[in-house]
């Protein structure tokens, strides 16, 4: 056996004791992950909306009940549908099941006018559900909601592909010491912080030299050592990570490691964090004394964040408050023995929700007990059912008369309809935390950051202002932080003439990662000010 297999035989029979929850969090941290959990989460929402709706229709069409009955109105209104925006005509109609009684209902037709004749097929167990005979259609371009679990399912599959050979790398690779070549900014950001795309180099066990690149805005835990500690697959040394680079909970697992013939390296980087360690401890030990007003401005100048953020999230609490209070009032449930009596709609209000293809209303009505008593009341149900100063029969509570249902009519699933309101409050949330993480940070440097001078450097042309179209610009500066190193990516997003007219620019940076900076000018106008002090 040639040198070079039995060292790869050797070192390859040896194994770190990493179970596989490591390969599961770091699968779930990836934002390919995150994509395809929500578009299947979308698919899904949606698929069930629509295909419950065709699979109603179906029914109707094989076995519904055909009655006889006339339009009462004809209403156009504006939807989207694959893609076009285009009118939609609504025909409100009614039909008879029985003498003297008639049912309310809604539906698609665009060659229906008031006074038409109309055939009817309708649910004899829910009435309620029926189709005007010849309008049923159902448009092809519903299915293309299945591109969005098959998407999302496939971004998952890929991306799982991807994390279990990382995570073989990382269970069975071999160390070794790498240096640092440099770096280069990319368009992506985390918590504010700029994202670098880092270059190393190292040489394995067959003698060859390998470069490899990492994407990661933590770029001081990456430069803090005069080698960097790279773990590499012996079989294709092409696969290599820098160990720095990994998340903590998986640092871990390396943490008694020793790397062969490298004890001299090793006390050396042990001296250097130590004595970066001391020096960034005594400067931390002074902090500004900044008022919360400042990081709320912070959080704030981050427009759309917070804009989107906010409205997102109480769009999602105010629009589940009506439902909640639904709940709230309906604890106790009605039984058939509680006592029934007539009501009267006096108002109908648009929840903006539908169920399985028909959409909620929320109906005000009032009516009389048996005692003389007179209550006010809601319920939430599909429209159709009634129209404003129609009667209809109710069953109250007799120890709480508010808890109403109307008798002949199934109540929506409330729950379904706050299931439709936790995406946009997942969206309102996250959009939050990443706001807020990012203000506490820069909050953070601005209590403990250092000052220094920096020199422009140049700009970048990157895009344009969503707002107003005016150009977008990455604007470098240099300066030389605490630990002598020399930093040139401050990235700042504005009209580089303005920051060019002077060349030197005030610098706040963080001494722990001198990457994380911001040039004072443009920082908000409260922090700025207490900056001023200075």
């Amino acid at each position: 056996m040639k040198a070079k297999d039995k060292f790869l035989h050797k070192h390859s029979k040896q194994q770190r004791h990493m179970p596989f929850w490591v390969c599961i969090m770091l699968w779930l941290r990836k934002p390919a992950t995150i994509f395809g959990f929500i578009f299947l989460l979308i698919g899904i929402l949606v698929g069930n909306w629509i295909f419950g709706t065709h699979e109603k229709i179906k029914k109707l069409e094989e076995k519904g009940i055909v009655a006889q009955g006339i339009v009462t109105n004809v209403k156009i209104v504006e939807v989207t549908r694959d893609g076009e925006t285009y009118e939609e005509y609504k025909c409100y109609y009614e039909f008879e099941i029985s003498p003297g009684r008639k049912i309310k209902n809604i539906g698609d037709a665009d060659d229906l006018k008031k006074g038409d004749s109309i055939s009817v097929k309708y649910n004899p167990a829910n009435p309620k559900e029926a189709i005007i005979v010849g309008h049923s259609e159902r448009s092809k371009g519903d299915y293309l909601i299945l591109m969005f679990p098959f998407l999302g399912i496939m971004a998952m599959f890929l991306s799982l592909i991807q994390t279990i050979a990382k995570f073989k790398v990382l269970k069975n690779g071999q160390l070794t010491h790498g240096i640092y070549e440099g770096k280069e900014t990319t368009t992506g950001s985390v918590n504010g912080d700029m994202v670098y795309k880092m270059y190393f180099k190292f040489t394995a066990p067959n003698g060859k030299e390998y470069k490899i690149n990492t994407e990661t805005h933590r770029t001081a835990a990456l430069q803090d050592d005069e080698k960097e500690i790279i773990v590499f697959d012996l079989k294709n040394p092409k696969k290599a990570y820098p160990l720095d680079a990994l998340p903590e909970f998986v640092k871990r697992f390396f943490a008694n490691e020793n790397l062969v013939n490298n004890k001299a390296n090793a006390e050396v980087t042990a001296n250097s964090i130590n004595k970066n360690a001391e020096q960034t401890h005594s400067v931390l030990k002074h902090k500004r004394d900044i008022p919360v007003s400042v990081g709320i401005s912070l959080f704030f100048s981050n427009k759309k964040n917070a804009i989107f953020g906010i409205a997102f999230t109480f769009l999602a609490i105010f629009g589940s408050i009506p439902f909640l209070n639904y709940l709230s009032k309906n604890i106790k449930s009605i039984d058939d023995s509680d006592p029934v009596t007539q009501c009267v709609i006096t108002d109908i209000e648009d929840t903006e929700t539908a169920i399985n293809g028909e959409s909620v209303y929320k109906y005000y009505f009032k009516f009389n007990t048996k005692s003389g008593e007179k209550i006010k009341s809601s319920a939430f149900y599909s429209y159709g059912i009634a129209e404003i100063g129609d009667t209809l029969q109710v069953q109250y509570n007799s120890d709480k008369p508010t808890e109403v249902r109307f008798t002949k009519f199934e109540t929506p699933n409330i729950f379904i309809m706050l299931w439709v309101l936790i995406p946009f409050f997942a969206v309102g949330l996250g959009l939050l935390i990443v706001g807020i993480k990012g203000a506490a940070k820069k909050f953070r440097i601005l209590k403990t950051g250092q000052l220094v001078y920096a020199t422009y450097e140049g700009f970048t042309e990157v895009g344009e202002d969503d707002d107003d179209s005016s150009s977008v610009e990455h604007v470098y500066f240099k300066f030389t932080a605490l630990n002598g190193k020399e930093y040139t990516a401050i990235k700042i997003t504005g009209s580089h003439n303005y920051l060019a007219e002077q060349q030197k620019r005030l610098v706040i940076y963080d001494l722990k990662n001198p990457d994380n900076s911001y040039v004072v000018d443009m920082l908000p106008k409260k922090a700025q000010k207490y900056l001023e002090k200075i």
